[in-house]
C-alpha cells in the first residue's frame, strides 16, 4: 500500500482559521503539579475552567485567558480546584468538563476503569465542586461491552439534558479504527434530565488511524464534541501512532450533523444492523497538521478538549484547545492552547 493512502484527502474548510497558540512552559509553585489536561470550558469572556486526566488526584484548575487583536494577550492560571465528596467505588479518570451556566454547576465525563470492572460515568458538581450525582447507563453501556481507555471523552451540556460520546466503539457497535477505513461507528448520545434516559442516539463513524506506527500501537477517536445547534456539532478527532516522538499525532476537526440521521437509541448493536441505519453525516473542517508551521513549537500535541472562547471584533465566535501532555508519563509533551476562529 503506497503512502499517500495514509493522507487526509479532504482540505480544510474555510469556516475555521488558525489564529495563535501559547505554550505553558513554567508552573507557578501553586501549580507544580499542572498538566494532564483533557477538557476546557468557558466561565466568561476570560475565566475557563480545566480538568485533570489524574485518577489518583482528580481535580480541576481555574485559567485566565484574555483575546486582544484575535491573539492570546494574557495566560494566568488562578486557583487549583480539589473535587469533594468523591464516590470511593469509582474511578475518576476524567476526560471532559462542562459548566452549566444555567444552575451554575460543573459536568464530568470519566471513562472508568473497565479492566477493574469500574464502569464510565457522568458525574454533576455543585458550585462548591462537590460531586452531588454519578450517572451510569443502562446497556449497551456495560463493563463486558465496554472498551478500556474508549468510554466517555466527548461532553456538551444542553438546556433539559447533555450529549456525550464514547472515544471508542461499544464493541457490540463496530471495531476499534484500522490503518484502512473500517466500520468503527461511536454512539452520540443524548441523556435527558427528565426522563433520566438516553432519548436520542447518532451513529458516527471514526475515522482511519491516518500514520502507520513504528512501534506496536495506535488508535483513533473522538476526544471532545461541542455543540453548535440542535443538529449540529463540532466533532474533535485524535489519530496517534506509536514510535513517532512529537509528531504522532493526528488532529481534525469536523463537522457532523444529526439531521436525517436514524435514531439508534433503542438499537443494541450498530454493526448488526448497519444496512438499516443511517449515520451522521461527518464533515472535515479543519486539519491541525495545516498549522504546524506556524506553531511555536512545530508539534500538534495530543489535543483533547475544546470550549468557545470570546466574540472576536468582527462579530465570529473563537474557540481554545487544549492538550493532554499525559504528565509527560511517556515522552515529553506540552501543555499547549489553540486559538481558532469559527466562522459559522
Amino acid at each position: 500500500m503506497s503512502c499517500t493512502a495514509f493522507k487526509v484527502d479532504s482540505k480544510n474548510n474555510d469556516l475555521i482559521t488558525y489564529l495563535d497558540d501559547f505554550v505553558i512552559t513554567e508552573n507557578p509553585e501553586d501549580f507544580n503539579d499542572f498538566g494532564g489536561i483533557s477538557g476546557i470550558d468557558q466561565i466568561n469572556d476570560s475565566t475557563y475552567i480545566l480538568v485533570a486526566d489524574s485518577p489518583t488526584n482528580p481535580r480541576l484548575y481555574s485559567i485566565r485567558l484574555k483575546v486582544e487583536n484575535k491573539k492570546f494577550n494574557e495566560v494566568e492560571l488562578l486557583r487549583k480546584h480539589q473535587l469533594q465528596n468523591l464516590d470511593n467505588n469509582k474511578f475518576y479518570d476524567l476526560e471532559s468538563i462542562r459548566y452549566g451556566e444555567a444552575n451554575n454547576n460543573y459536568w464530568l465525563s470519566s471513562e472508568g476503569n473497565i479492566k477493574q470492572k469500574q464502569p464510565a460515568f457522568i458525574a454533576k458538581l455543585s458550585t462548591n465542586f462537590k460531586a452531588v450525582e454519578h450517572i451510569e447507563f443502562k446497556p449497551p453501556y456495560t463493563i463486558e461491552n465496554s472498551q478500556h481507555n474508549g468510554m466517555f471523552e466527548g461532553l456538551d451540556i444542553a438546556k433539559d439534558g447533555f450529549w456525550f460520546a464514547n472515544e471508542l466503539p461499544l464493541k457490540t457497535d463496530g471495531n476499534k479504527p484500522r490503518l484502512v477505513d473500517n466500520y468503527s461507528p461511536v454512539r452520540l448520545a443524548f441523556y435527558n434530565f427528565k426522563t433520566k434516559n438516553i432519548s436520542n442516539a447518532y451513529a458516527v463513524n471514526l475515522s482511519r488511524v491516518k500514520k502507520i506506527p513504528l512501534l506496536p500501537y495506535f488508535v483513533n477517536g473522538v476526544t471532545e464534541i461541542l455543540q453548535l445547534s440542535e443538529t449540529n456539532f463540532l466533532w474533535l478527532e485524535r489519530s496517534y501512532s506509536a514510535g513517532h516522538k512529537s509528531k504522532g499525532n493526528n488532529v481534525f476537526l469536523w463537522l457532523v450533523t444529526t439531521k436525517n440521521a436514524t435514531n439508534v437509541a433503542k438499537v443494541k448493536s450498530l454493526k448488526n444492523h448497519k444496512s438499516k441505519i443511517k449515520p451522521a453525516k461527518k464533515e472535515l473542517l479543519f486539519d491541525f497538521n495545516s498549522i504546524k508551521p506556524q506553531l511555536k513549537q512545530n508539534i500538534v500535541d495530543n489535543i483533547e478538549g475544546i470550549s468557545f472562547g470570546p466574540q472576536l471584533s468582527n462579530g465570529n465566535r473563537s474557540l481554545i484547545l487544549v492538550s493532554d501532555n499525559n504528565f509527560n508519563s511517556f515522552a515529553p509533551q506540552i501543555n499547549q492552547l489553540i486559538l481558532l476562529e469559527l466562522k459559522l
